[in-house]
């Protein structure tokens, strides 16, 4: 069964059974076209019938204004009449008019081209509205390729010719993709991101040297590198853009350099010594930590006048406003007296206590 003849037995049997119309099919040609070409090869003054198919797509049936003038003729007088129809666009009463004998003509092609091999995917069409210009079919229509049959048929028996087109998707619909399932594309163009050449660059630790100490350099200058500049290892990009940090180490008794993924401001273990100012005294060396223990650190600023501070004076000659007496306490119940302690009273069953022992010698304190 070949899409000619399941249109031309379609049809026909559609048309008798809907309205007794003599519907015959001369020429079918199909077309494989995407929705620019196939708008621009639409007849004027065309009845547009959007077609509602399955997983959201859209079809197309297109009366031309012959074909339109002829169903209607045939519904309001019950014949095709002989002289030519107007050419004028088609109104939402020819639409409406027209819309069952759509939905035939498509259950009958259906039924018929499911006969064949390998049959095109057309079936779940059915009429869901006009439109009113060619521009809307751009709106409605995805894009992608369309299968189009162009058909010409005769109608009625004086046997006026006319041309139907017909629309589809070309192709099926793809299958909706699971919630949190990676696309085709996104696969895709994550291999390809993925599979790209990067160069990044490790830089151990940065110092800043005059031209002069430099030039002074000679096989075997030894650079001094903080220790803890092995934990800090900055990755660089080919720009200078720090993109991460990590920590030499060694792997197969070769050196390697392990990546940090934790957040730059997280905690690691290792303090910077340019982090805190501490007088010029560093975390790398406590040494200007330690004369603060003796007595021999730097001595705190003189504290000089506190500005809007008068004299306070010593505290005998202080001269504080009388207070006055607190009022008196009324409509508190009154308290009797509490029992006297006598000896041994809710004490005798305690006991001694034990002895302490010897304390171990102090030692002198030092001087302050």
């Amino acid at each position: 069964m070949s899409a000619t003849k399941a249109l031309r037995v379609g049809f026909a049997k559609a048309a008798e059974e809907a309205m007794e119309l003599v519907f015959q099919v001369q020429q079918v040609e199909e077309r494989r076209q995407s929705v620019s070409v196939l708008t621009q090869s639409l007849p004027e003054n065309a009845l547009l019938a959007l077609l509602e198919g399955p997983a959201d797509q859209f079809g197309l049936m297109v009366f031309d204004h012959v074909t339109t003038a002829s169903v209607v003729e045939q519904m309001t007088t019950g014949s095709v009449l002989p002289m030519a129809p107007e050419e004028r666009q088609p109104s939402t009463t020819d639409a409406v008019m027209c819309s069952d004998l759509i939905d035939r003509m498509i259950e009958e092609f259906e039924e018929q081209i499911a006969q064949a091999p390998n049959p095109p995917k057309v079936d779940g069409f059915r009429y869901a509205a006009r439109l009113q210009e060619k521009r809307s079919i751009a709106l409605a229509f995805d894009d992608v390729p369309y299968r189009c049959f162009y058909i010409t048929v005769t109608v009625g028996r004086v046997a006026r010719e006319s041309t139907i087109v017909l629309i589809f998707p070309y192709d099926a619909p793809p299958p909706k993709r699971v919630k949190g399932e990676e696309s085709a594309w996104g696969k895709e163009f994550k291999d390809v991101v993925m599979g790209t050449h990067v160069t990044l660059d490790t830089v151990l630790h940065e110092i800043t040297l005059s031209l002069s100490e430099v030039a002074s350099w000679d096989v075997g200058t030894l650079i001094p590198i903080p220790r803890e500049a092995l934990s800090r290892v900055e990755i660089r990009a080919q720009d200078g853009r720090k993109v991460s940090r990590g920590r030499i180490g060694q792997i197969g008794g070769a050196r390697a350099v392990r990546i940090d993924l934790t957040p730059e401001d997280a905690s690691d273990g290792v303090l910077d010594g340019r982090a805190l100012d501490l007088g010029g005294a560093g975390l790398g060396s406590m040494a200007g930590l330690a004369g603060m223990t003796s007595g021999g650190g730097p001595e705190l600023p003189p504290l000089d006048d506190l500005g809007g501070m008068n004299d306070l004076g010593s505290g005998g000659d202080l001269d504080f406003p009388d207070l006055p007496d607190l009022p008196d306490l009324d409509g508190f119940p009154a308290m009797e007296d509490l029992p006297p302690l006598e000896s041994g009273d809710d004490f005798d069953g305690l006991g001694d206590l034990p002895p302490l022992g010897d304390f171990a010698d102090l030692g002198d304190l030092p001087d302050i």
